[in-house]
């Protein structure tokens, strides 16, 4: 079982450090990794997340600088999710009164002024409301800055968890692939994508099913639109694809060619796989930054002769290079390179040009690099990585190729 009081010690240090007084932590990503406690999909304990349901905003976990944390609970769902809270101290209320009753409670008992409150971003506005008609003058923040560093680094029952999550995606690809054939449309594969998640023991997706036609899409292929455009020999298909298995994450990605590849997609594959493993090679070397690995794939690309330019918006910008207006005709890559990867898809670290914190063992990234040219490919390749002590480990073993299926 994962020592969740050492987990709950690392985070008061670090309150402490960032001047946050309390912690409310709604069912969430942060209160799963602290007490234990996660959303069960097809369970009864998924009831707590009816917003409807009087009262749900009460569920949530209270973590102070010091001592143990509080479960408050609305009593509907006591009996549906006891069984999973560690936490010695719950406390439950039955009606209005009592909920705004027990946050009172909660935030007057221990000594100290409470200024600083960090929430999840799942807390909803009534738990606002029930606690500035206490504290009128708190303010929030955002939990994660709280637990993301602790979170970046995987213990060994975390790592065994996403071992089993990589396992599965490797069949669900495998499984996946014996039914893709021209006249399907992408839903068609999407919708098989997540069944066969189901099929193998994941508990669902870590993301929505992402499948392209490559060949036919615009700069960013996922699009607004619903993929329902028919696969025709020729075509080529490009996968983003995750797997959640006891409440850890996979995130992968493939390209599918219908028939031969022409040579204008298996260069960009090529470039692609070549990023790929030049972000492995440098995550299996210790003492480097995400930035620099991010920026090793960017030149790398452009050395190929694909621009390497970003642009998604609201993710830092690498320095500009003149050589990206001249090679964009070829193809670009317009995203951060990758993540990290745990509770959550996307978790702290991320490759890109502003994160210069050094990488470390026990760390799970995802390098994701991608060419796309508008009409013509869009080619990707993904996998998490862990950093170990002595180099990197694939957690997912499916080959890395271009595949062609005749």
């Amino acid at each position: 079982m994962p020592n969740f009081a050492a987990r709950v010690a690392g985070t008061q240090e670090e309150m402490k450090r960032q001047g946050v007084d309390l912690l409310f932590l709604r069912p969430s990503p942060d209160l799963a990794y602290l007490t234990g406690f996660r959303m069960v999909p097809f369970s009864s304990a998924m009831m707590y997340d009816e917003m409807w349901l009087p009262e749900s905003w009460l569920f949530g976990a209270w973590i102070f600088q010091a001592g143990e944390p509080i479960i408050t609970i609305p009593a509907r769902f006591h009996k549906a999710v006891g069984e999973f809270i560690l936490p010695q101290d719950v406390r439950v209320a039955g009606d209005h009164a009592e909920a705004v009753g027990l946050v009172k409670q909660v935030l007057t008992e221990r000594p100290g002024k409470i200024q600083k409150i960090g929430i999840a971003k799942e807390t909803q506005a009534q738990w606002a409301e029930a606690v500035r008609d206490v504290l009128p003058e708190v303010r929030f923040t955002i939990s994660w800055e709280c637990t993301k560093r602790l979170r970046q680094v995987k213990d060994e029952e975390e790592l065994a968890l996403m071992r089993k999550a990589g396992e599965i995606t490797d069949q669900v690809f495998a499984a996946v692939l014996e039914k893709l054939k021209p006249g399907m449309t992408e839903m068609d594969v999407i919708a098989e994508v997540d069944y066969q998640v189901l099929l193998h023991g994941g508990e669902g997706t870590s993301f929505t099913t992402g499948v392209s036609i490559g060949n036919r899409g615009s700069l960013r292929p996922e699009g607004l639109s619903l993929p329902r455009q028919i696969i025709q020999h020729g075509d080529h298909l490009s996968f983003d694809l995750g797997v959640v298995y006891e409440g850890y994450c996979s995130d992968f990605g493939r390209t599918v060619s219908f028939g031969e590849p022409n040579e204008e997609l298996k260069r960009a594959f090529d470039t692609v796989y070549e990023m790929q493993m030049t972000a492995f090679r440098l995550l299996s070397e210790p003492g480097h930054t995400a930035d620099e690995i991010d920026a090793a794939a960017r030149e790398l690309c452009r050395a190929r002769g694909y621009s390497a330019r970003v642009d998604t918006i609201g993710l830092p910008s690498p320095p500009p290079d003149s050589r990206d207006d001249e090679l964009e005709k070829n193809g670009r890559f317009y995203h951060g390179l990758g993540h990290s990867i745990g509770l959550e898809v996307h978790e702290y670290p991320f490759m890109q040009a502003t994160t210069r914190e050094p990488l470390v063992p026990n760390m799970v990234l995802t390098p994701e690099p991608s060419l796309i040219k508008p009409g013509a490919f869009a080619c990707r390749i993904e996998d998490n990585i862990l950093i170990t002590e002595n180099g990197a480990e694939w957690l997912e073993k499916y080959p890395r190729h271009l595949i062609v299926i005749e």
